[in-house]
């Protein structure tokens, strides 16, 4: 959400946009202390997320110039079937 612009000025992606970087930070610190607790499996898991969401991101800005609603909650479930499938691959 943070990294990509809205894909249109009229949607609600416009104003859902966040501005205070702190909250980046503090996200990326509670994913990054799960992944720790569940060890390396969890660092795995962490990873591929991380590419999936920025592939994502990528194909949305080359498709629709930017982020929606719908890329959002793309975005999310995409990645949290990377987690899920990443752990089981692992374990």
């Amino acid at each position: 959400l943070a990294a990509l612009p809205p894909a249109r000025s009229d949607g609600l992606g416009q104003t859902a946009r966040a501005n205070d970087s702190w909250h980046i930070v503090a996200g990326m610190g509670i994913a990054a202390s799960a992944a720790l607790a569940l060890g390396s499996a969890g660092v795995v898991a962490l990873l591929a997320m991380a590419v999936v969401a920025a592939l994502t991101g990528y194909i949305a800005r080359k498709a629709i110039g930017g982020q929606t609603g719908d890329v959002l909650g793309a975005s999310q479930m995409l990645t949290e079937l990377t987690a899920w499938c990443a752990l089981v691959a692992v374990t």
